[in-house]
């Protein structure tokens, strides 16, 4: 099991104290109206960010996660970066009036839990990892990571996916010291991350 833990992605409740992005901070990467989605549409790339709530020794993973949200008719349009429990306070005439739920960290936990995707330090960089060997770096609070993320279904299997995450950490650390290697050592700095992982 041990071999394949930075390749499959993880399904598990993973706790609140365990996230250390700022939820605030944390917004969707995709909204999908179930009622005009297309397989099509499931095979996407979207950039995102996140920032660092708390200091970190390192960042060993990514969590993922869906909000569902049903409304009293197909008519009812959800904004794209609505809360789960902003939602349901909304009046009537905005939509709030229906269920909605999340399978994340910071509510009741669900049977659909959560996918942990592990990161490789160790020098293969998982599937499609960038193979550098390199020790975690020390992360601090309100440092922002930019990255993208994208799904794909196999045609092999219809039941699975793949999830290829690329990842930059901003530094906040870098003093300009009036020179014009400050942004060239920035540059240098913010080094790419790449994994793939499988979910199957």
């Amino acid at each position: 099991m041990l071999e394949s833990i930075h390749e499959d992605a993880l399904i598990r409740h993973n706790p609140a104290s365990t996230i250390v992005s700022d939820p605030s901070s944390t917004t969707p990467f995709l909204h999908l109206p179930l009622h005009s989605i297309t397989h099509a549409d499931l095979d996407f790339r979207k950039p995102f960010e996140v920032k660092i709530s708390q200091d970190i020794d390192a960042l060993d993973g990514w969590v993922i996660w869906f909000d569902v949200f049903f409304g009293p008719s197909r008519d009812i349009v959800i904004p794209e970066n609505v809360e789960v429990s902003e939602w349901r306070t909304l009046p009537e005439d905005d939509g709030g009036v229906g269920v909605s739920f999340t399978t994340g960290p910071f509510g009741k936990e669900t049977h659909w839990k959560q996918a942990l995707l592990l990161i490789d330090h160790g020098g293969d960089g998982g599937v499609g990892g960038s193979g550098d060997k390199e020790q975690p770096q020390p992360l601090k609070k309100g440092q922002p990571i930019r990255g993208e993320i994208s799904y794909r279904k196999p045609k092999m299997d219809s039941r699975e996916l793949d999830i290829e995450l690329s990842w930059t950490v901003e530094d906040q650390g870098m003093e300009d010291d009036g020179s014009s290697n400050t942004e060239e050592k920035r540059r240098t700095e913010k080094k790419e991350r790449k994994q793939i992982w499988f979910m199957r």
